[in-house]
């Protein structure tokens, strides 16, 4: 016993009485006392089995605790864009992410990217995605981090409508086709950016299809003959099934690929996997080139 509260830094006593009341508490007594010393009792054996695992488990979740707080492991929340070659992007930057924090557990969430600003402030995912004009279009509450410029001027149409083989089309052919496109509400910032671009190259549908929740919702009406929808250039380097992107020639709008997250939020992996996609964009740039 003397030994041992030596190593522990306490006065014999105090050790003692820590093990008498720990005894109580327990309701039987932990050791024999012997003419020259002590040795466990059944009792004692058992709870030594159980006090081990249990300081294993604490140790295992203190080094859990140090390593969340460097940024190395926990979870991720990812929602994604469902166009082009910025699904590939997001791709890419999981597979960097995951070789650089092994640790860290990645989670993909199905919510189409047109309601990731509701996701993120419901706290349903940590990083999200969105088009706009300029990244103070989102709300004051979210970061939007720019990722790429996205050129505003093309049209999806029908692969079987006659204007489809045509290199490209012009507003005035459109407008015998729906235009297909999701309400305000859903995400007001691409809405407005997109409504204008139109509205001020004196675009007016004959008839609007609303209420569609995604771009890949509205590109299956659109597929379908239901109608065009007007998206980011990028959309051609991978087209919807069924359907081709054109240039539309009187359209000149500019707008920018920017990812989100809350800025009240204190996940160390979230700048980690915005510079991964970033390091996946400079990839794709130099290919490109």
């Amino acid at each position: 016993m003397g030994r041992a509260a030596q190593r522990l830094n306490l006065a014999q006593s105090a050790l003692s009485k820590q093990i008498q009341d720990l005894e109580r508490e327990v309701g039987s007594p932990l050791f024999e006392r012997l003419p020259r010393g002590i040795a466990l009792s059944e009792a004692g054996r058992v709870f030594l089995t159980h006090a081990r695992e249990t300081l294993a488990r604490a140790d295992l979740g203190l080094r859990a605790v140090r390593s969340a707080a460097a940024g190395e492991s926990g979870s991720l929340r990812i929602g994604t864009p469902d166009w082009g070659d910025r699904t590939q992007q997001v791709a890419s930057a999981a597979r960097r992410f995951r070789a650089e924090r092994p640790s860290a557990a990645l989670h993909f969430d199905s919510t189409p990217w047109t309601l990731h600003l509701d996701a993120l402030r419901e706290r349903r995912i940590d990083v999200g995605f969105g088009l706009s004009a300029h990244a103070g279009d989102f709300g004051e509450d979210i970061a939007a981090e720019l990722l790429a410029a996205e050129p505003a001027r093309s049209a999806v149409l029908p692969g079987s409508h006659p204007l489809a083989r045509q290199e490209s089309v012009s507003l005035d052919e459109l407008r015998e086709l729906p235009f297909v496109y999701f309400e305000r509400s859903l995400f007001p910032p691409l809405y407005d950016a997109a409504t204008s671009a139109l509205r001020d190259a004196g675009y007016r549908p004959t008839k609007t299809l609303l209420a569609l929740p995604s771009f890949a919702a509205a590109a299956q009406v659109v597929a379908s003959g239901g109608g065009w929808t007007y998206v980011v250039d990028s959309v051609a380097a991978l087209p919807p099934p069924g359907t081709v992107v054109r240039r539309i020639s009187n359209v000149m709008r500019d707008l920018a690929f920017f990812a989100l997250s809350r800025r009240d939020d204190p996940n160390l992996l979230i700048p980690t996997f915005i510079e991964c996609l970033r390091g996946a964009r400079d990839v794709q740039s130099s290919g490109a080139t």
